[in-house]
């Protein structure tokens, strides 16, 4: 067991990430039988599987830091299970927004690029390994690179696009806060891959993991500090 910024980014990350799909349940649970529970638990799946699909990045970069071969099924993994909150996702956006239009297009556009993602990885064989700076770089081709960040932009911005919307539309000064927090989190993630996937690609790789491992980073702690603190800030916000 190696702990590399890589494993911990991820951590930190899927913990965040986890707060945050435990709030969406907590709403979940009080708003059963009214007009929007399906909205609640669609966001807390998406978050949920998010998480786990993080995770499976944080716990295989701890426990294989040093074995290429591991990593490489790690990656595959996540490559396939980035699939379920993508779908999640565009579902949500959807039913919220556009419930007369279908969403099965997009959805299947995301499993043909996941499917596409897991053939070109099997085809190449990229080795992952662990960088002299303690962070793991995945290696990967050009095609795939590209492949995963549009699986990422997908995922990600279907919460940057339901916050956005929601942060427009709310008047609660609550739900106001709680979605500008969203919005810029996601902000970040899609900021941070794509200079990780696209930008930086061809780019030293100890450049790019680290600024992809320090984005990480970042939106897990932001996660984590808000959601801590988030009683007391909906206790400040009633009392003013």
């Amino acid at each position: 067991m190696i702990l590399t910024t890589t494993s911990i980014a991820f951590i930190l990350l899927s913990l965040g990430l986890a707060f945050c799909g435990w709030e969406f349940w907590r709403v979940s649970c009080r708003t059963e039988h009214d007009s929007g529970e399906q909205t609640n638990w669609l966001v807390t799946f998406y978050f949920i599987f998010f998480a786990v699909q993080n995770s499976i990045l944080g716990v295989g970069t701890l426990f294989f830091a040093d074995n290429p071969r591991f990593l490489f099924w790690v990656l595959i993994a996540t490559d396939l299970f980035l699939i379920v909150p993508c779908i999640i996702g565009i579902f949500a956006v959807y039913h919220i927004f556009f419930p007369k239009r279908s969403s099965y297009p997009l959805i299947v556009l995301s499993g043909v690029l996941a499917i596409a993602g897991l053939i070109v990885g099997l085809v190449a064989l990229p080795q992952p390994f662990m960088t002299p700076q303690n962070g793991i770089d995945w290696n990967m081709p050009f095609s795939l690179s590209l492949i995963m960040f549009y699986l990422l932009f997908i995922s990600i911005g279907t919460s940057f696009y339901i916050f956005l919307r929601l942060f427009r539309l709310a008047r609660n000064r609550e739900i106001r806060l709680f979605s500008l927090v969203m919005v810029i989190v996601a902000s970040i993630g899609l900021v941070d891959s794509f200079v990780r996937f696209i930008l930086l690609h061809g780019v030293d790789y100890s450049i790019r993991t680290n600024l992809y491992d320090i984005g990480v980073s970042l939106i897990g702690i932001i996660f984590i500090l808000f959601f801590v603190f988030w009683p007391y800030i909906q206790e400040r916000l009633r009392r003013v």
